[in-house]
């Protein structure tokens, strides 16, 4: 999926094509084939697959961004299920969406061992009693709308736990860093584009050694979640480089034009639009770059 990914988004989409792929093959796909029950599985795969059904993620909220474990939304148990109270910020495809993956803390902090643990991940319809949401104005990436969301006292049903009851942190982990994944191959394909439309920049051997470096790793960090194995760390660092690389590259395509660059005819101006937002989304830098220090460099956590 990378592969072609980065194809459609070079052909003339640039980096915000990658969120398309997210909603659905990352948010519902991988969360409901590897943590669903055997009824979603059999129930909503087919349909995700078909193109009868469409999802979403509700993870960021306006107090917990890149520190997700930071969340307040909480799911109160009710009954043989739950009720889902708190807000949601700039969530991504909920007009389209018919299915919402929801995080949210089922144990209260103080009551868990760890800060990973109390949370859980349900899947429920995004039309519901007690969810409203309303759209983000933004710079860039149209294509995919950003939306406030409102729970309030909303009902979940006992079978739309997905994963482990209050142990969802690592199923999360795994559905970000497949994330991780689709937003470098968005990135690849757009900085391509950008050296393609600014012919000149386009002999500057070091950006394109930088893209290719994040695209590389990027494929080998796509080769080892097919094969079963660890992969956050090479998703991580590819994501790092790859919009670092983005953001200079498309800056000086840009420049290199001159007022033709900020001009809509040539794509330029959408492209750097786009780019500026994965920067920080994802994922923000800093936050990789303390996951690569704790994980990789075996240095204190100080975040």
């Amino acid at each position: 999926m990378a592969l072609v990914i980065e194809a459609l988004c070079e052909s003339g989409a640039g980096a915000t094509l990658a969120q398309i792929f997210m909603v659905n093959p990352i948010f519902g796909g991988v969360a409901i084939a590897r943590y669903g029950s055997e009824a979603m599985r059999r129930d909503l795969l087919p349909a995700l697959i078909a193109g009868d059904i469409e999802c979403c993620m509700a993870l960021t909220e306006p107090d917990a961004g890149t520190n997700s474990l930071e969340l307040r939304t909480f799911a109160e148990a009710h009954g043989n299920g739950w009720r889902l109270n708190g807000r949601k910020i700039w969530i991504s495809a909920v007009p389209t969406a018919d299915k919402m993956l929801v995080v949210a803390r089922t144990r209260k902090v103080e009551e868990s061992q760890r800060r990973t643990d109390g949370i859980s991940l349900f899947l429920i319809d995004v039309e519901r009693e007690g969810l409203t949401h309303s759209t983000i104005e933004k710079a860039g990436t149209h294509c995919v709308p950003a939306s406030n969301v409102y729970f309030e006292d909303t009902p979940v049903a006992g079978d739309e736990l997905i994963g482990t009851l209050h142990g969802g942190w690592k199923e999360l982990l795994d559905v970000l860093n497949t994330e991780r994944i689709v937003t470098t191959a968005g990135l690849v394909g757009a900085v391509r584009l950008a050296l393609g439309l600014a012919i000149d920049y386009a002999n500057d051997r070091r950006a394109k050694a930088e893209i290719e470096c994040a695209a590389v790793m990027n494929h080998k960090a796509a080769a080892l979640h097919d094969a079963g194995m660890p992969y956050g760390s090479q998703a991580n660092m590819a994501k790092l480089i790859a919009a670092q690389a983005a953001a200079e590259g498309i800056e000086r395509a840009m420049q290199t034009m001159g007022g033709m660059g900020y001009a809509k005819e040539t794509h330029l101006e959408r492209l750097w639009r786009d780019a500026r937002l994965f920067r920080f989304a994802p994922v923000s830098e800093e936050m990789i770059l303390n996951y690569i220090a704790v994980h990789d460099l075996g240095m204190a956590r100080g975040y």
